[in-house]
Order: structure tokens, then sequence, then C-alpha cells
């Protein structure tokens, strides 16, 4: 299990943390006093983080923070037929 905290005026909240767990195949997100959690099982999980991220932080932000999450945890790849 991996946590790191990022704090700049762009996030929403002023804050955002982003746990990684191995063993249940999900990252959390904690963003201002709300929690939001993302199966990496999912085919679609990189898509649906990168999507949030974009929405509570600038898009630099979002690709450092997504760089992380895929260097702390093996997110699934889109399986195409």
């Amino acid at each position: 299990m991996a946590t790191k905290l990022w704090k700049s005026e762009y996030h929403s909240g002023g804050s955002i943390r982003a746990t990684t767990d191995e063993k249940k195949k999900k990252v959390t997100f904690l963003v201002g006093d709300h929690e939001y959690s993302f199966d990496t099982n999912d085919s679609r999980a990189e898509t649906k983080i990168d999507a949030f991220l974009f929405e509570v932080t600038s898009s630099y932000y979002a690709e450092q923070i997504l760089n992380w999450v895929k260097s702390k945890i093996k997110i699934e790849k889109p399986s195409f037929w």
C-alpha cells in the first residue's frame, strides 16, 4: 500500500491524497472531504481515473498523479476483441 499527498491551489479542496492497495486492486483518492475509489481490474480504469483527475485538478497534476499511480499499481489494459 502506497500513499502520497499533493497540495496545490489548483486542486479542488486544496489537496489530493492518493492511496493504492495492491491486495484489493484499487486506487482511492481523497479530495477535500470526499473519497473516490477505482477498481484497477476494470479495463477502463485508466480512462476513468484520468477523467476524474482532470475534473478535480489541472491537466499537469492529473498527469503527474496518474503516472505516480501507474508506478505503484498495475492498471488493467483495455481489451480489444
